[in-house]
């Protein structure tokens, strides 16, 4: 003889067996991943829409700075004026790490490239306590550089990746005001607060390739 109970534990069982296959079959976005450390009062992490990719499709990569400190800080930030298509200058290096039967080399850097066609200047925000700012680039664009390639003879290669797995992280860094002109001093004057100065590495997260379906 069935009983209720019976029934309602197969119910159950039945919920939390599906919602666990569809955590497993389906892509994982990585929004909300861990912070990085804190330096003089900033942290920053990066995360992406989803997990996993088809080769040639758009990668956008989301970074998020947080003031932890009790002041305000002014912070070195991108002009958002591009909506994403162009590299986030005031990012100093992204680390791709192939992690899974890697055919050449296991370690991609890339660098934004600062063209003189577009003139980049990181324009200085004002970011309270507590509060988050946030950026947004399309991996993919044409101004992503592999950095060996860019050292060596100045090339630009457009980020590619073949299949597999990768993690990824960024490093933010700043030793003093980029073009230190009176206008620039006047503008960090007039926000009322320190320049962030430092070097920190963001949280690592991973993401995979696969073919084309």
């Amino acid at each position: 003889m069935i009983t209720k109970r019976f029934v309602y534990y197969l119910l159950v069982m039945v919920i939390f067996l599906s919602h666990n296959c569809k955590l497993i079959n389906e892509p994982v976005a990585t929004i909300g991943g861990s912070w990085s450390g804190v330096h003089n009062g900033l942290r920053f992490r990066i995360y992406t829409d989803k997990s996993i990719y088809q080769e040639g499709e758009d990668i956008w990569l989301n970074v998020d700075f947080e003031n932890s400190s009790k002041n305000p800080i002014v912070i070195l930030v991108d002009d958002n004026s591009s909506n994403g298509l162009l590299p986030l200058y005031d990012l100093e290096m992204l680390i791709f790490s192939k992690i899974d039967n890697s055919e050449s080399e296991s370690v991609i850097e890339m660098i934004p490239s600062h063209s003189n066609l577009y003139n980049p200047v990181p324009a200085l925000f004002k970011l309270n306590p507590k509060q988050v700012y946030s950026e947004r680039s399309n991996l993919n664009g044409e101004l992503w550089i592999e950095k060996t390639a860019f050292e060596q003879n100045g090339e630009h290669i457009n980020l590619f990746l073949k299949q597999g797995k990768y993690t990824l992280q960024a490093i933010y860094h700043w030793e003093k005001l980029p073009y230190n002109t009176p206008e620039t001093q006047q503008q960090l004057a007039d926000l009322a607060a320190p320049l962030w100065t430092g070097y920190l590495e963001s949280n690592k997260i991973t993401i995979s390739l696969t073919s084309k379906n």
